[in-house]
């Protein structure tokens, strides 16, 4: 990462978006003040990262650290809430995904208003990171991501009572979800055969059930024995088009499938919190963790020591390096799989087994063991590298780490695979990208930088970003083995992921 990148990085803010709603494409403003003092500390220590920068700036608010060298205070505030800028940005395009299935968040909430929540909590980064453990190795930012996107869920569901999925009744939820969501759900959890018989059980209670009390109350009543026969009735006419009927049903197994439904959509709207907090009231977790058990052993050096910043990184590097060569260990095809999944390109196991020609229960039964096998490598790993050894207890506690890790190498691949596409771009067309995805600017802006002609600088723009589409279809599928057609299920996400890179992570490679 060059200087330049970590500058930008602590002195700029997201000052607003554009009208179009297109919610890649934030407007970036540098805070001059901020920006010549970043400049003055990396000519001290050029060879720092940005993780010891935020870890510095923390360290100087809590006062374990002089304030003279940063400027002060009011600095060190200042570049630490830059920092957590783009933190709030992919936290608040998370939730609108994550929301875009319920029908009030979706009409009540933009990606801007989550991001202007997630924006206030982050302005105070003392109290947002109030019981972020210094001497663990976990990030920064990704302790904030997962805060602020607990902080902004709370908010939401308190401004909302009624839709404050923990206090509906088991029918009152199950009346109150969409299609999409109770699909996505089901997904993952049963074969797309039960998928279907599920989810037509659930069309018919929503068919057939009459509540007592108003549609949208989250409080409704069992279904009496008459109209879970009903039910029943109704789903025998019904079922025999689907692809795989089934057998038939009675009213113990039609009130079976539609608790299962409930219990998948209860699971589908939980928000989880899992970090090694010191304040084990304050998110309500354990605060005898895993890796603060691991820590304890691996970190015996004092902060302020002039080696401590390296001590730490290399420490951080061992841990990497262990994590993944247990990657590694996995199966080629698990780790496309992984890939593929929640942690680089966001496909769900329906959308990968289109891509492998595979039916959907078998994407399941073959992701199933990979945490375990990770965390076992990872268990021998620090017992040979560190001479520790992990008792299963805290090994069952590593979840959170581990989640944040596997994200970060998964998208690490798919990076380098966008990047190698750079050198195939000339310089003006790099310039173009830039000003486009890194400073916000318009058509007419770029034309009359550049001196083209403005009726050309978007189809210009259309024809870059589907080279790096075009490539980086190609460089996956060759990586996984398979034709680029095969694909074709998760356009979208690999769409979106590159338009993302295009908008954060590609800026400074300009």
């Amino acid at each position: 990462m060059t200087n330049a990148h970590i500058v930008s990085l602590f002195s700029q803010f997201i000052r607003g978006f554009p009208e179009t709603g297109d919610r890649s494409t934030p407007g970036w403003q540098s805070e001059p003040k901020l920006r010549g003092n970043m400049q003055r500390l990396l000519e001290s220590d050029p060879e720092a990262t940005e993780e010891f920068w935020a870890r510095y700036f923390l360290k100087v608010l809590r006062g374990e650290l002089g304030v003279e060298e940063c400027g002060g205070k009011g600095y060190a505030q200042g570049h630490l809430s830059a920092y957590l800028q783009l933190t709030c940005y992919h936290v608040a395009l998370n939730l609108s995904r994550q929301y875009s299935s319920v029908d009030v968040f979706r009409q009540l909430y933009s990606y801007q208003d989550y991001f202007q929540k997630a924006n206030l909590l982050a302005s105070d980064p003392v109290e947002l990171l109030r019981n972020f453990r210094l001497e663990l190795f976990f990030p920064i930012r990704g302790y904030a991501w997962k805060r602020l996107k607990g902080l902004v869920n709370n908010q939401i569901r308190r401004e909302h009572p009624p839709q404050n999925w923990g206090n509906y009744s088991d029918w009152g939820l199950l009346r109150n979800t969409c299609r999409t969501e109770l699909q996505r759900a089901l997904e993952g959890r049963i074969n797309q055969k039960g998928v279907n018989q599920h989810f037509l059980a659930w069309q018919c209670f929503k068919d057939i059930y009459t509540p007592k009390y108003n549609t949208g109350s989250p409080h409704l009543t069992d279904p009496n024995e008459e109209e879970l026969q009903q039910i029943v009735q109704y789903y025998h006419q019904r079922r025999l088009a689907l692809p795989e009927p089934g057998a038939a049903v009675n009213e113990i197994r039609i009130e079976q499938m539609l608790k299962a439904c409930i219990s998948a959509v209860r699971d589908w709207r939980t928000v989880s919190f899992s970090y090694p907090d010191a304040d084990p009231n304050t998110l309500g977790l354990a605060s005898d963790s895993g890796w603060e058990k691991i820590s304890q052993d691996i970190y015996r050096y004092e902060p302020n020591q002039p080696l401590a910043r390296l001590e730490q990184e290399d420490q951080n590097n061992q841990i990497d390096a262990i994590l993944t060569a247990a990657f590694e260990q996995l199966s080629p095809h698990q780790q496309s799989l992984l890939r593929l999944w929640k942690y680089g390109l966001a496909a769900n196991q329906q959308e990968i087994g289109q891509v492998f020609n595979v039916p959907q229960c078998n994407i399941s039964r073959q992701l199933r063991p990979y945490k375990r096998s990770l965390l076992k490598a990872f268990a021998q790993g620090c017992r040979e590298s560190f001479d520790i050894e992990l008792s299963n207890e805290v090994i069952a506690q590593l979840d959170a780490p581990l989640e944040e890790w596997l994200e970060n190498h998964c998208q690490k691949f798919f990076y380098s695979l966008l990047e190698s596409i750079l050198p195939f771009i000339s310089a003006e067309e790099r310039r173009i990208l830039q000003l486009c995805y890194c400073q916000n600017w318009s058509t007419e802006q770029i034309g009359a930088e550049l001196e083209i002609p403005v009726n050309q600088v978007a189809p210009k723009l259309t024809k870059l970003k589907q080279v790096f589409l075009t490539n980086f279809t190609i460089n996956l599928a060759n990586n996984l083995g398979i034709n680029p057609d095969a694909l074709a299920p998760i356009a979208h996400r690999i769409d979106a992921f590159v338009e993302t890179w295009l908008h954060t992570t590609a800026c400074p490679l300009y």
